[in-house]
């Protein structure tokens, strides 16, 4: 099963936005003026895990539940020359291009 990102979204005490609050965060935690900001961020730096992001009313309710699947995948891109190498077993180094 591919790692999972769990995110908390909950209203400041001081009123005055919102913290997104995970384990994956480099800090700990983050501080939005909106829940839709906080969403797309936890979103966007989960594409490619899968990811839960719970938001919590004033009281420490649950009031909404968003899943995201990680569909993001690397592709890697080898150069012709490069695949003919390998199935050859031979290696040729490139020249280096001369600078015009």
């Amino acid at each position: 099963m591919p790692a999972m990102h769990v995110y908390e979204l909950r209203p400041r005490k001081d009123h005055r936005g919102v913290d997104l609050i995970s384990d994956v965060l480099p800090f700990g935690r983050l501080w939005y003026d909106t829940s839709d900001h906080a969403i797309g961020y936890a979103m966007h730096s989960s594409r490619s895990h899968h990811a839960v992001i719970r938001v919590y009313d004033d009281v420490g309710k649950v009031i909404e539940t968003h899943e995201h699947k990680g569909d993001f995948k690397l592709r890697h891109f080898v150069p012709e020359e490069a695949r003919r190498c390998a199935q050859t077993g031979t290696w040729r180094p490139k020249v280096a291009r001369q600078s015009r």
